[in-house]
């Protein structure tokens, strides 16, 4: 927070100065940021079930919904436990 209270007091002083660090940031960063996405991009396959990128055969949405739909439904009551009836 100390660090975000200078710089909130230098833009105040001079405005549009932090435009220019975080653009200076980028600018020195990107070298490192575009080896990290293109070994990143290496990486990734295709899903065989659906066609989404995935750094494995099937992405985590398609084996999320192959494992629910290897079980049973639970039925409601279960879950919710029974009704129970209003008093009047």
């Amino acid at each position: 927070l100390g660090y975000k209270n200078a710089l909130n007091e230098v833009e105040a002083a001079s405005p549009g100065s932090k435009a220019a660090f975080y653009l200076g940031f980028l600018d020195r960063m990107a070298p490192l940021f575009a080896e990290r996405h293109s070994e990143t991009q290496e990486q990734l396959l295709t899903c065989v079930s659906c066609g989404a990128p995935t750094t494995g055969e099937v992405c985590a949405f398609c084996r999320l919904v192959a494992t629910a739909s290897a079980h049973e439904p639970v039925p409601v009551e279960l879950v919710r436990g029974p009704k129970r009836r209003r008093r009047r």
